[in-house]
């Protein structure tokens, strides 16, 4: 037995694609019409907290606090590695 000192640390994915994308509704942004995803959906218990989330109105970054407040509301929690993925990476490098 390897004791809990290797036990495996809590991981959360967070999936920054839309909630359309998220649900498998649509397997490519509107944008991107020549880049459809192999299959629609999410990986099983994902977190979907998309990229433009992360954003004020004039399109900088929202402050710290507003962020901390943003994924902590969806379970993303500072004791949990995260992964976050969408289609290719470009909006999950984002976030």
């Amino acid at each position: 037995m390897l004791g809990e000192r290797w036990r495996v640390p809590k991981t959360t994915l967070v999936d920054v694609r839309s909630p359309k994308e998220f649900a498998g509704e649509i397997t490519v942004p509107p944008e991107y019409p020549m880049e459809h995803a192999q299959r629609g959906g999410h990986i099983p218990r994902a977190k979907n907290i998309p990229w433009l989330q992360a954003l004020k109105d004039d399109g900088t970054f929202k402050d710290p606090e507003e962020l901390k407040k943003l994924y902590i509301e969806k379970g993303v929690t500072p004791d949990k590695n995260v992964i976050c993925y969408c289609r290719v990476g470009e909006r999950s490098s984002h976030t």
